[in-house]
C-alpha cells in the first residue's frame, strides 16, 4: 500500500517514512521561521504552517498525491507506523491517538472541505473525519 507521510514541524520520526518504500512522499508542514532556517532535501515537499487552523490543514492535504496519507504531529515508534498501515490497508480512517492517524486522502479532503463549507470549527483531520463522514473512526 503506497501512501504519503503529512509531518507537522521537525521531526526526527521522518527517517522512519524515509527508510519505507511503500511511502512516496513525505511532506513537512513548517512555519515560517522554521522555513527559513531549513535545507531542502530531495524526498520532500515543504508547506507552510499558518496561524489559522483550516488554513493549516487545507495546505497540507493539497500537498498529498497518494490515495492514502499518514498524519504524524509528534514522534512515533516504528511499531506504530507498521500498525497503523496494516490498518489502513482495511479501513480508511484510522486514529491511533491525538499524534497519529491514516486516513483515505479522498475521505478526509472531502470531510474537510464540509467543515470548512459548514464554517464548522475544527482543529484536527480526525476531528473532521469523525464529525462528517458516514464512516467512523476505527480507533487503535
Amino acid at each position: 500500500m503506497k501512501y504519503s507521510a503529512l509531518v507537522f514541524g521537525k521531526n526526527a520520526s521522518i527517517a522512519y517514512f524515509d527508510q519505507d518504500n511503500d511511502c512516496q512522499q513525505i511532506i513537512q508542514c513548517l512555519s515560517m521561521e522554521e522555513l527559513e532556517n531549513f535545507m531542502p532535501e530531495n524526498n520532500r515537499m515543504y508547506v507552510r504552517l499558518s496561524d489559522k487552523p483550516y488554513v493549516s490543514l487545507l495546505n497540507g492535504l493539497k500537498a498529498v498525491k497518494e490515495e492514502n496519507v499518514v498524519v504524524l504531529k509528534k514522534e512515533m515508534k516504528e511499531q506504530e507506523l507498521i500498525r497503523i498501515k496494516e490498518e489502513l490497508k482495511q479501513y480508511p480512517a484510522i486514529y491511533l491517538d491525538e499524534n497519529m492517524q491514516a486516513f483515505d486522502t479522498r475521505l478526509v479532503m472531502f470531510c474537510l472541505q464540509v467543515a470548512i463549507e459548514s464554517n464548522f470549527a475544527i482543529d484536527s483531520y480526525y476531528q473532521a473525519v469523525e464529525i462528517f463522514a458516514s464512516t467512523p473512526l476505527k480507533r487503535i
